[in-house]
């Protein structure tokens, strides 16, 4: 159970930090005004939720 759980919040944030690269492409590519906006908010939100996540995710690894 512990190991699955586990092994699902790798795979969680392996998509998150995809969809932040995604974002990164799209403002390259795109570069467009509204879409800069929108992906450095989007960015924002993402590094707000998978920072702490990697953090709690590296300290569980270092417990085991």
């Amino acid at each position: 159970m512990k190991q699955k759980m586990n092994m699902g919040s790798v795979i969680g944030g392996i998509f998150l930090t995809a969809v932040i690269f995604f974002n990164i492409y799209l403002i390259i590519v795109k570069s467009s005004l509204v879409a800069n906006l929108l992906s450095v908010l989007a960015i924002g939100l993402l590094l707000i939720i998978v920072i702490p996540f990697w953090v709690l995710l590296i300290k569980h690894n270092f417990k085991s």
